[in-house]
């Protein structure tokens, strides 16, 4: 079975993105905190517009993102959510061909992104020998580092936490 992702885009009335979230929160988030198929969530405000909501989705699979569309309490959200928006979300669906992501601990503490929890996190990186380059010593970057709010990189290598909205999930409309 392959790992489908859902790339979502909400327009809100005018001034009523805030109310979006408060809805999804009220419905969505409960629910999707404790679905284990939900393998990633992130709600995110669009930095360029103050009335749209972007969310990513990563799920086990196709008919764990059904189920999930399935339930009562969805359609309780989207009865509750659709006077709100401002016009039907554009919803992508794509198959999942290589994930990475960090588990919700370390972005709760603002740990550097290994991957590892705190425990399995190796030991200080040995020295580098007289005229080796430092990156021989360092691990392999394996995902671009994300943009800051200012659109700026932050080195990889640094241990400054990049500042982000908090994660939370919207729905995906279908009527």
């Amino acid at each position: 079975m392959s790992k489908i992702a859902l790339f979502i885009r909400h327009k809100a009335r005018p001034g009523k993105r805030d109310d979006v979230r408060r809805v999804w929160e009220k419905h969505l988030r409960p629910n999707i905190e404790n679905n284990r198929a939900h393998e990633a969530y992130s709600y995110c405000y669009d930095d360029g517009d103050p009335d749209t909501i972007c969310v990513f989705q990563q799920y086990l699979g196709r008919d764990a993102a059904q189920e999930f569309l399935k339930s009562t309490w969805y359609g309780a959200y989207v009865d509750e959510v659709s006077p709100l928006l401002a016009e039907q979300p554009e919803v992508r669906t794509s198959t999942v061909m290589w994930p990475r992501a960090r588990r919700l601990r370390d972005w709760q503490s603002n740990a550097p992104c290994t991957g590892l929890t705190r425990r399995e996190r190796p030991g200080k990186l040995p020295e580098p020998q007289a005229g080796a380059s430092l990156s021989a010593t360092m691990p392999a970057r394996t995902s671009p580092t994300p943009p800051t709010r200012t659109g700026l990189s932050v080195s990889p290598n640094s241990t400054t936490p990049i500042s982000t909205v908090p994660a939370a999930p919207m729905p995906v409309h279908t009527a």
